[in-house]
């Protein structure tokens, strides 16, 4: 919407097109999400206040296929995953893996399915913001929550350890149980850390 009120443009179009507005943002661009009636596209893209108008895609997460490997149950004992060690996380200033690191300091948000409560992650809120508004504020994929263990799992004597142990960790939900969402949603959940973010984030 270029250097106008996004809230503004899309309330008066709404009006006078039809459109149904379904998110607006304020934060990360100058925007809106609707849908827009047959016949009226073309009188919204004319609109001079209107930079682009691009259709909502789908998102999706991609998954490697697992290799069908039988493991036993690890022991009590923490791993220090592949990837934590590639990129040196054991011996930077948050020391992940030597059972010492903890990062108390910065608030996480992790845009994705949601976060499941776990043992070994630090978990603020599960999921402040439901952008595919399913009902289910809670991680009901597993994805969300992969990737919070990755980034904050504790630095203790259990299961794994995360680039950044123990930080704060907020859900922002934007895929649903199947992994899949939005555009717009993912936008708004971007929109909405950049609003309401607690710093340092």
């Amino acid at each position: 919407t270029g250097g106008q009120d996004p809230t503004q443009v899309a309330n008066e179009q709404a009006w006078r097109r039809g459109l149904e507005v379904r998110e607006v943002y304020q934060n990360t661009i100058k925007g809106y999400a609707a849908e827009i009636p047959e016949g009226e596209l073309e009188e919204v893209e004319n609109d001079p206040r209107v930079d682009f108008v691009e259709q909502d895609q789908e998102m999706q997460v991609t998954r490697k296929k697992k290799k069908n490997k039988k493991r036993g149950r690890s022991s009590a004992s923490q791993t220090l995953p592949w990837g934590i060690n590639k990129i040196d996380a054991d011996v930077s200033s948050t020391l992940a893996g030597n059972r010492l690191g903890t990062v108390s300091n910065v608030n996480v948000y992790v845009i994705d399915t949601g976060i499941s409560t776990h043992r070994d992650l630090n978990v603020i809120d599960r999921a402040a913001i439901n952008t595919v508004k399913d009902g289910k504020d809670y991680d009901c994929d597993g994805h969300g929550t992969h990737v919070a263990g990755t980034i904050a799992a504790k630095d203790n004597s259990r299961d794994v350890v995360g680039v950044a142990p123990g930080a704060a960790l907020t859900g922002v939900k934007v895929l649903n149980c199947s992994s899949s969402g939005t555009t717009s949603g993912v936008i708004a959940g971007i929109d909405w850390v950049t609003a309401k973010a607690k710093k340092p984030a």
